[in-house]
């Protein structure tokens, strides 16, 4: 460049950049070429020429790249040559790094999400337990068990919002496990729904019955369809004024494939786009509003589950399928509430309940005690260790965070009775590995997750006899 910073001489990379050929290349001022206005690089130019060492500028380019400019000055500057200009194209860079920053946030937010799950499963447990109870009492008129029936689906509503949270801040195993695919579906629109709601998109879903499981890992599942989703409301948020707005979900049996569909009625993808739509860092957004990232990784997750991820548009609107191989079998049969409460209340057992939430053990008690058990209480580890130690009990059914001293309340108590192993049930809001009490200490223990109902713990209960009897 010369001293008003017009281009001089520039190699065939740099005319690529530009998006012009030579002659018109030659003659302009390097900010006009590049970013269609001077601003910002004559500082650089004339700090080069000043000697001043500078870290150059970044900014996106006319034709939508992240060019990163810096300057240097000439040895002996004339006023046909007065710095050298390099331009490079740091756009798949930037996108990484905002994948990077975007892992970090969400590792910090995982974290956060772990401890206020804690804290907000307890009370929901007693909730939902108690308002189930006072159902099954039949000892209230119609208007008091509708108000009870509220109580209890407005619990159960806050605990799949606290289990969705969970399963998609958290880091999960890389092993496939059987899961449903239409209940992966269903949290993912349920997790978007205030979202899609205030957007003013309405969500059909078609969620087939007794479909056979996948297997797959949640979280990964769980990033496709939030993918396809964020994709589906961006394009149907896109349409004019007056247009329907909505989204279908399906979920059903194709053949030996688990098939879920995602469709809007959004602008379409046009043909030119479709061939590249699920290649790296492609994107038909504007700058600034997608990484190109989110269909690749959603490919590259179907196809590590032995599946596929393809789309169709003609004109209006766009459908997502993703198809998985069927799991038949993996699931064993689902025991009856009924049979397992039967179960649970057959001989009277004593029960010790270990939790520091004095709610969660006057759930615990009050349902227990009304199917003929006794059940004792102990508020921490230490009482719990203490109380066990001294009697004998045909179920333990502890929180995981329990703790006596920096032992695990787990590991101290089947270090004293080994025997006990089968009779143990965790309460905890996750497995989390590496954290106090995970390891090779829970291995065959029963483990239920918070917030339980009556029937999850009746079932847990009857389980847990059943081994052990």
């Amino acid at each position: 460049m010369d001293r008003d910073g017009v281009i001089r001489r520039a190699n065939n990379a740099m005319r690529q950049l530009a998006g012009g050929d030579a002659p018109p290349l030659v003659g302009q001022h390097l900010g006009t070429a590049l970013f269609a206005e001077p601003a910002g690089v004559a500082e650089i130019v004339a700090a080069a020429r000043a000697g001043r060492r500078t870290g150059g500028i970044v900014r996106r380019s006319a034709k939508g790249r992240i060019l990163r400019v810096s300057a240097s000055p000439l040895a002996n500057p004339g006023p046909e040559a007065a710095a050298v200009i390099v331009v490079e194209d740091v756009t798949e860079q930037k996108a990484l790094e905002g994948q990077l920053l975007q892992s970090e946030k969400l590792a910090s937010v995982g974290t956060m999400v772990s401890g206020v799950a804690h804290e907000l499963n307890n009370p929901l447990t007693s909730i939902a337990g108690l308002s189930e109870f006072l159902l099954e009492q039949g000892k209230t008129d119609d208007a008091s068990r509708e108000h009870l029936r509220v109580i209890n689906d407005q619990a159960e509503r806050a605990s799949r919002i606290v289990r969705n949270l969970l399963s998609f801040a958290r880091k999960s195993p890389a092993e496939l496990v059987p899961l449903d695919l239409a209940d992966v579906a269903q949290r993912t629109v349920q997790l978007m729904g205030y979202e899609l709601r205030r957007n003013g998109i309405t969500v059909n879903t078609a969620l087939g019955d007794s479909l056979p499981p996948v297997m797959g890992n949640r979280d990964q599942l769980q990033q496709v369809m939030l993918n396809l989703l964020t994709n589906a409301s961006y394009a149907v948020s896109a349409c004019p004024e007056g247009d329907a707005r909505h989204i279908d979900v399906s979920v059903a049996l194709v053949g030996d494939k688990v098939v879920l569909r995602v469709t809007d009625s959004g602008v379409g993808i046009k043909a030119e786009a479709m061939a590249q739509i699920f290649d790296p860092f492609f994107t038909t957004k504007p700058p600034g509003e997608g990484t190109g990232l989110g269909l690749f990784l959603s490919f590259g997750i179907a196809d590590s589950h032995g599946g596929s991820l393809s789309a169709e548009s003609s004109g209006r609107g766009a459908t997502f399928t993703l198809a998985l191989p069927a799991a038949r079998g993996a699931f064993p049969a689902a025991a009856t509430p009924q049979a397992a409460a039967r179960h649970a209340a057959g001989r009277p057992r004593r029960i010790l309940v270990v939790d520091d939430d004095p709610a969660v053990r006057r759930l615990v008690s009050v349902l227990f005690a009304h199917d003929g058990h006794t059940v004792d209480q102990a508020a921490d580890g230490h009482d719990g260790l203490r109380q066990a130690l001294a009697g004998h009990y045909d179920l333990v059914i502890g929180d995981r965070r329990a703790a006596v001293g920096a032992e695990p309340f787990l590991t101290a108590l089947l270090r004293a009775r080994p025997a006990w192993r089968p009779r143990i049930i965790l309460a905890a809001t996750e497995r989390a590995s590496g954290s106090a009490g995970a390891g090779a200490t829970e291995t065959d223990v029963k483990l239920l997750r918070k917030p339980f109902n009556l029937r999850d713990l009746r079932t847990a209960a009857s389980d847990v006899w059943e081994a052990s009897d």
